[in-house]
């Protein structure tokens, strides 16, 4: 049985049949040798009574050098749920409940050199390990409920693996790669889908409450980031 595991920042989202709507679709292609990679993962529970509970499969393709990501959720049914795109327009989660609509959640950072990623991971590692023919380091977060291994040259946000435990409980999460590919995609892969329309709601509410409480800084961020998206959704 594949070591239990599971994700962190990855679980942001997931992606559903807007994927096969608005981004294969595209029929222009550009050559990213060794640039775009394609990670399946193997979602699993470790249940409280010793049991195992199958989550389902996430595909997350990547653009190693500018670090922008696409993640696909499936549910064990291997349906397609949601996704999350990260990509230099944002980060956004779309879901498959024939909303047609795509939320921005927040800004885009990109992507830091591999040299340093290796140097940090290297400091904190607690140990290697082997997964898929790649070199892990492996981290602990400083509240010990969560390991992650990451190898350098496929940046931060792509972990082979990652666990997650419960405090308190035998229970825990595991999220492990199951293959990697290098892949070619679309050269609009990494792009909010025109035929999704952004919706606000939700910023507009977090600019809200931010206002009520005083967040001054917080309100500045959430309103440059209402005028971009505002934008973007007319240029679309």
């Amino acid at each position: 049985m594949l070591n239990q595991g599971r994700i962190i920042a990855l679980t942001v989202g997931g992606v559903g049949v807007f994927l096969c709507l608005g981004l294969f679709a595209a029929t222009s292609f550009t050559k990213q040798e060794k640039r775009t990679v394609k990670v399946t993962y193997y979602d699993t529970n470790r249940m409280p009574d010793g049991t195992y509970r199958h989550r389902g499969t996430r595909i997350r393709y990547k653009d190693v050098i500018a670090g922008e990501f696409k993640e696909i959720i499936y549910d064990p049914e291997h349906k397609e749920t949601s996704y999350t795109l990260y990509c230099k327009q944002g980060m956004f989660v779309a879901k498959n409940n024939g909303s047609g609509l795509i939320e921005p959640l927040d800004d885009f950072v990109p992507a830091k050199p591999a040299e340093r990623i290796e140097e940090t991971h290297s400091k904190y590692a607690i140990g290697r390990a082997s997964i898929l023919g790649y070199n892990a380091y492996v981290r602990k977060t400083s509240d010990g409920l969560t390991e992650i291994w990451s190898v350098p040259e496929l940046g931060s946000t792509l972990p082979l693996k990652m666990v997650l435990y419960s405090k308190g409980s035998d229970a825990y999460t595991v999220s492990e790669a199951v293959a990697v590919e290098w892949v070619t995609l679309p050269s609009d892969f990494f792009q909010v889908p025109s035929n999704l329309k952004i919706d606000l709601s939700g910023l507009e509410r977090r600019i809200q409450i931010a206002e009520e409480n005083n967040y001054g800084v917080l309100v500045e961020k959430h309103r440059k980031q209402l005028a971009r998206w505002k934008a973007l959704q007319t240029e679309k």
